[in-house]
């Protein structure tokens, strides 16, 4: 399915109201479209500024009644120990007055550079027109110098700014605002979200999201927590027991090395060959790490070995076979099932040696490299 062209979108304060934190269905449903690309989304400086300020007066306010509220308890015959943890708490909370307003404005930082939208400041140039018809009581006033339209009148005056480039759906329930925004050329007019999304604009788009958006959307949830996944599995890998690894090793007489302990484990992920079948991701990855080994060398070949052959260190067994012991790089390959449901509950990712397709060693990679250290026996 061809993916379609991003249909625009702006917004209100009174639709960004409804949800303050960006945490509700429709307004993580815009998201999921914006990260695919199939929607462009557009906040307007004065919105933004009518939200946030609207907040932080709420907020403060409240912050203000619970240290009040706070501080009366002092009143209520406590002890004097008591009264001092009681207003410590006030100052602390009156402390954090200035992060917590902070973090109202994070919010939406977080939510606009996530999904990739775009924020337009306040442009001087609409200064002008908006105190001509303020005082000529033109549209969107209601009449001369009415204070209360100004904020409609910087929107308006943005709306038409970024629908010369684009068709704008703008998303509104007030009236008189809906009004004046319909008859911008260039500009849809929806009085809530739900009903943008079920709209015609959006029906090709929708269909394109629920048969391949949401795998996509899904994929690219996954390639943002593997640096998470990594280090998981890195660390897991550092706390494995002794384990048995039987392949083809040099020296080692009956194609078995014990793996004693790795280090310094680095997971790296092959990010193109990632499947995606029947709700599981197949991801495959690659761990390398420095692994303490040891293995038994047959007496034999030990001195059948040529002058200045590298052979790891040694130590005799018996009169048969010798005991090596040594550190090489391990490299380790297999594929990772991870469940569409991790995506949403995290669940943790486990990984045990039984669980690795396929075991090679530096020794193995690349024996021109001489990695083994000479050995006086």
């Amino acid at each position: 399915m061809r993916k379609p062209k991003p249909v625009h979108v702006s917004f209100d304060s009174n639709i960004l109201r409804q949800d303050r934190g960006f945490s509700k269905a429709d307004m993580k449903q815009l998201a999921a479209l914006a990260k695919l690309g199939l929607i462009k989304m557009h906040f307007l400086w004065f919105v933004y500024m009518e939200c946030i300020s609207t907040y932080k007066s709420e907020i403060e306010a409240e912050i203000n009644s619970s240290i009040t509220s706070i501080k009366d308890l002092s009143k209520k015959g406590l002890h004097k120990n008591q009264e001092k943890a009681i207003n410590k708490l006030a100052r602390e909370l009156n402390k954090q007055k200035d992060n917590v307003m902070d973090s109202i404005q994070q919010v939406w930082e977080d939510y606009i550079n996530e999904t990739g939208s775009e924020f337009h400041h306040l442009d001087n140039s609409h200064t002008m027109p908006v105190f001509e018809n303020y005082f000529s009581g033109s549209a969107p006033y209601s009449g001369l110098k009415k204070r209360e339209d100004i904020p409609d009148a910087f929107i308006l005056e943005s709306l038409k700014d970024i629908s010369s480039d684009n068709h704008i759906h703008f998303i509104c329930n007030d009236k008189n605002l809906s009004k004046h925004a319909a008859v911008i050329s260039n500009v849809t007019v929806h009085t809530s979200i739900d009903l943008f999304l079920k709209s015609k604009s959006l029906e090709f788009i929708m269909k394109f999201y629920n048969e391949v958006g949401r795998v996509e959307l899904r994929t690219i949830d996954l390639n943002l927590l593997l640096p998470e996944i990594a280090e998981t599995i890195s660390f897991q890998v550092q706390k494995w027991k002794h384990f048995d690894c039987y392949i083809d090793y040099p020296y080692s007489n009956d194609d078995h090395v014990s793996v004693n302990a790795i280090d310094d484990a680095v997971v790296s992920f092959q990010s193109e060959d990632i499947r995606f079948i029947d709700d599981e991701f197949y991801v495959p990855y690659l761990i390398k790490g420095q692994a303490s080994i040891n293995f038994f060398v047959d007496i034999s070949d030990v001195l059948s070995a040529v002058e200045n052959e590298r052979l790891p260190p040694l130590s005799t067994w018996n009169e048969y076979v010798m005991w090596a012991e040594d550190i090489d790089e391990i490299i380790m390959t297999g594929t990772l099932r991870i469940p569409i449901s991790y995506l949403k509950d995290h669940a943790e990712i486990t990984l045990r040696s039984d669980d690795i397709d396929e075991f090679s060693f530096g020794a193995l990679e690349n024996l021109s490299e001489n990695k083994w250290r000479s050995t006086d026996l």
